[in-house]
């Protein structure tokens, strides 16, 4: 199967949420067609495990030490862990920082090329990606690039600035957006000069939020729907089976022209309102 990463260009926009959420949506959709691996490789220390009240070991450090000559599902599978929290989902727990970042610079070749061959259907958490650093490996074999960005001027920017790098790579990457207005993708779209494959409404807690606050009940059914229908689009996207959330893409340039820096602005503006 192939290789889905998910990333940010700055801050915390919700990546690691997203990619907790996907996991579980994959997985009750591929059933035993396939598992759904989920490896942790934020360099800046993931909280992957954290969220999921998992042990850090075994994790993405000692699968890095055992697989440096090649990893296969075997490996894979011996250094992940289950949780109830996300059934069917194998987790590799992320490193605790920067110190360990060397442990992950001699994971993600081996891991890129188990990717290629293996069943599994992997997804794997970068966290924020700096230019030049070893994620480019992932990033260049992965099937789906998801960057995870935020509706306001500042995380807009930076996005952009990501996606316009990656595409000089080669890297088609798309932007996810963590909104609780889907119609905000058009506007987000049109800033970015990139198609947004999905909206996915985050920020309020309730039992998709890992670790979140809990609402009324009342309040929870109605955005338990609406964050399960998003997932749920965004899953069928990233396996083929729907085109995602299609919005204009227009042309992408060095500078951001007047019209994306206006339609920074008033996203930059209706995010205030919100708050």
């Amino acid at each position: 199967m192939s290789l889905i990463a998910l990333c940010s260009a700055k801050g915390s926009p919700g990546t690691t949420t997203v990619a907790l959420l996907l996991a579980r949506e994959l997985a009750q959709r591929l059933g035993r067609a396939g598992g759904v691996c989920l490896v942790d490789a934020d360099p800046d220390g993931g909280d992957v495990a954290v969220r999921l009240g998992l042990d850090p070991v075994p994790g993405a450090g000692t699968l890095a030490l055992a697989g440096r000559h090649g990893i296969d599902d075997g490996l894979l599978l011996a250094h992940s862990q289950r949780t109830a929290s996300l059934p069917g989902v194998a987790v590799v727990a992320g490193v605790s920082g920067r110190a360990q970042q060397a442990t992950l610079d001699w994971l993600v070749r081996p891991l890129a090329d188990a990717a290629a061959r293996s069943p599994l259907q992997l997804l794997v958490d970068l966290g924020r990606i700096a230019a030049g650093g070893p994620a480019g490996v992932l990033l260049d074999r992965a099937g789906e690039v998801l960057v995870v960005c935020r509706p306001d001027t500042a995380s807009v920017v930076h996005t952009r600035s990501a996606l316009v790098r990656l595409r000089g790579q080669g890297i088609a990457a798309r932007a996810v957006v963590v909104a609780r207005d889907e119609r905000v993708a058009e506007e987000v779209s049109m800033a970015l000069g990139y198609p947004v494959a999905g909206v996915v409404p985050l920020g309020h807690g309730g039992p998709f939020d890992f670790a979140g606050p809990r609402m009324p009940v009342a309040t929870l059914r109605a955005e338990d729907r609406a964050l399960q229908r998003a997932v749920g689009a965004l899953a069928a996207f990233v396996i083929g089976e729907s085109p995602g959330l299609v919005t204009p893409e227009v042309a992408v340039t060095e500078h951001a022209p007047d019209a994306v820096r206006l339609a920074a602005g008033r996203l930059h503006r209706r995010a205030g309102e919100e708050r």
